[in-house]
């Protein structure tokens, strides 16, 4: 099988260097220094738990590289996703789409697209950085679990078989969607809350900062309840996450950090908005996304002034 890949980041990155021991893979993103440094040797792969290894990854910086693939593994941001689909629309033909991607909303991007037999959702709990230009650091490859927004785990075969002998434990879904609410109920209490803190997914598990997990997972809970999605036990869920990564940064962390643009809007800000169409009252979601929001604003002028100096 030939998986292209499209985004280059932490986990784009990580998925590449797995997968490529059981798949023929193709990195695609834009020119930067880390997909130069790609192209000049290996990508360096570092965890926990494996010895440090090389991987020869094919890198390219074209959507045409679409084209060869069998399927498409989308890894940018939530907010790149329409755009990302546009660059590659003309390319697709009957193209597999799989998106891993974190919050709401992606799988109605991507069938905008493509017709819904080729769209596959999925989730990943894959947590992975780039330290250096090419170097990621894999701390852990999680569990994934993939399926077809309309028609179950139908024909998905090939692409879970491909996973689990790269050693992912992945598992095929039959109501995806809810796998989906469900990882998004996670994300809502974790990666707000932990970027404003500044901590690590550990400082969670108890105090001021499971306090606000807490309240942010209840009200999202109601939300997803009101949409049609029924998650069992999302906050003794959540904070299983935080004990097994303890250590780790969430994504939204790190972007607070890089002064890059974060998922709030996909993650709880997408719960406020649905909140609002059924008169939900969320007000810590409202106040989390609000916050990152300035966060992010101040974070992202501080980059680019710092970038011009």
């Amino acid at each position: 099988m030939h998986v292209a890949i499209l985004g280059a980041g932490a986990i784009g990155s990580a998925l590449a260097g797995t997968l490529s021991g059981s798949a023929t893979v193709t990195l695609i993103g834009h020119e930067n220094d880390h997909l130069r440094a790609l192209r000049r040797g290996s990508l360096q792969i570092d965890s926990p738990t494996d010895v440090a290894r090389s991987q020869e990854v094919s890198v390219s910086t074209s959507p045409s590289t679409v084209a060869e693939a069998d399927l498409l593994l989308l890894a940018v941001k939530s907010y790149d996703t329409a755009t990302a689909m546009a660059e590659v629309e003309s390319y697709l033909a009957d193209t597999e789409v799989l998106t891993l991607q974190n919050g709401l909303g992606n799988i109605q991007t991507i069938r905008e697209v493509v017709g819904e037999n080729q769209v596959i959702g999925g989730t990943t709990t894959m947590a992975a950085f780039i330290p250096e230009p090419g170097r990621v650091r894999i701390e852990s490859r999680g569990q994934t679990r993939i399926g077809r927004p309309w028609d179950g785990t139908d024909g998905l075969d090939a692409v879970t078989e491909t996973f689990r002998t790269a050693g992912f434990d992945i598992q095929a879904a039959s109501d995806i969607r809810t796998a989906i609410w469900e990882k998004v109920l996670i994300n809502v209490g974790i990666n707000p809350v932990t970027a404003l803190g500044r901590v690590p997914n550990g400082h969670l598990r108890s105090g001021p900062g499971r306090e606000l997990l807490e309240a942010a997972i209840e009200e999202a809970a109601q939300v997803a309840a009101a949409e049609g999605y029924h998650v069992a036990d999302p906050i003794e869920q959540a904070i299983q996450v935080v004990q097994d990564t303890a250590t780790n940064r969430s994504s939204m962390s790190q972007d607070l950090q890089r002064g890059t643009r974060t998922e709030i809007e996909s993650l709880n800000g997408a719960i406020v908005d649905r909140a609002e169409k059924h008169g939900i009252h969320v007000p810590v979601n409202r106040t989390l996304s609000a916050a990152i929001r300035l966060a992010s604003s101040r974070a992202e002028t501080h980059s680019s002034n710092g970038s011009r100096a």
